[in-house]
């Protein structure tokens, strides 16, 4: 069995890298939503999404949690369950551009809803009266 340094230095978190190059998207189903302390260079507080489909955790910036937020509502414990699409999008991150994982709710399926039945068609127009005797063996 070979051992690789690697294995033992992967993170919790997603990055961009995970889901692949700018562009290339992932569906995911969300399972709970936690709150991670000490994250990153400035130790910060941030809530983190995880999913029944992966292993690794979405941690939220501002603008994921706000699009999250007003999909699904404040209280993220009714987030379990849903359904968001995380994509990898050219993003700036400290003055710098480079791919960045954003999140975005996708549409719901075309069988997710029966469609409306179409409205019935009204009963045809009597044709308006012109005048003319429609009796045409007088013609001559």
């Amino acid at each position: 069995m070979v051992l690789y340094a690697s294995d033992f230095d992967q993170s919790k978190y997603m990055k961009a890298a995970d889901i692949g190059d700018v562009g290339a998207e992932k569906r995911l189903k969300t399972k709970t939503v936690t709150k991670e302390t000490g994250v990153g260079e400035r130790e910060e507080t941030k809530a983190c999404v995880w999913f029944t489909n992966t292993d690794k955790g979405l941690l939220l910036n501002k603008t994921n949690l706000r699009v999250l937020q007003s999909a699904f509502g404040n209280d993220m414990s009714q987030w379990a369950g849903k359904i968001v699409v995380v994509f990898v999008a050219m993003t700036d991150f400290r003055g710098k551009m480079g791919p960045g994982l954003r999140v975005r709710i996708p549409p719901p399926k075309e069988n997710y809803r029966a469609p409306a039945a179409p409205a019935p068609k009204p009963p045809p127009a009597e044709a308006p009266d012109d005048d003319f005797d429609d009796d045409v063996s007088d013609v001559g």
